[in-house]
């Protein structure tokens, strides 16, 4: 195998967290990501990379076309074995942003989302021989999200609903491991010792930005010292 002119990329979410800590500038998180980086994978591995970019986090609007993106891939599915398309509303493609959007994510989300709250409950719905039957000779069926519940139509009338469409976000949020926001911590009642350690914005000290440590690097450095320092052992 050659590897002329290849290009290789390799990405990472490593020190993704760090995009909650909207008090810190862009140039203090990328050099905290590089100390992450540099702690996590030996010189050999780094220096065998010309350049290190950090992308940014995906807009509202630009997570919203990635979940057009998903729901168009999943009619060409539908359409592929069964023969109908799956529409959806514009109504409910912002609904499936608003909910599934993280900014530390990516677009991984997006998909998740997707298969929990759509396509898992629309494959039930089509269990149902008479649905099934109605939307095969239709040829399209159309997704809509209206009074906080998904709802599927054929030609306007509403032939299946989620009643329990909010039930189903929950269960995703719970599911989805993320940190909150930090305004969802700031407004939490909870004081600061009652809140689990890893949901703490504090994990990320301001001090470790201004002088990026890593904390496993510097504990390996103090028992080297510690090592070096000791008195050689007595024989007899």
């Amino acid at each position: 195998v050659f590897f002329d002119q290849t290009l290789f990329v390799a990405t990472t979410n490593l020190g993704a967290s760090i995009e909650y800590e909207t008090h810190l500038t862009e140039d203090e998180k990328f050099r905290y990501r590089m100390e992450i980086i540099k702690d996590k994978f030996a010189p050999e591995i780094i220096n065998r990379y010309d350049n290190i970019f950090q992308f940014q986090p995906l807009t509202h609007e630009t997570y919203g076309s990635i979940v057009r993106k998903f729901m168009k891939q999943l009619s060409d599915i539908a359409k592929k074995r069964n023969k109908f398309e799956i529409n959806s509303t514009d109504a409910l493609i912002e609904f499936a942003t608003k909910h599934s959007y993280d900014p530390a994510m990516g677009g991984r989300p997006a998909r998740r989302f997707i298969e929990m709250i759509i396509l898992q409950p629309l494959a039930f719905k089509l269990l149902d021989q008479d649905v099934f039957d109605k939307i095969i000779a239709n040829g399209e069926l159309l997704v809509d999200y209206q009074d906080e519940k998904i709802i599927f139509k054929l030609n306007d009338a509403v032939i299946a609903s989620l009643d329990n469409t909010n039930d189903l976000v929950a269960d995703y949020n719970k599911d989805k491991c993320t940190a909150p926001v930090e305004e969802e911590i700031a407004e939490s009642d909870l004081p600061e010792s009652e809140i689990p350690p890893a949901l703490q914005l504090e994990s990320v000290k301001e001090k470790d930005i201004k002088n990026p440590k890593s904390s496993s690097r510097a504990n390996r450095r103090k028992n080297d010292d510690e090592a070096s320092s000791s008195p050689p052992p007595q024989t007899s």
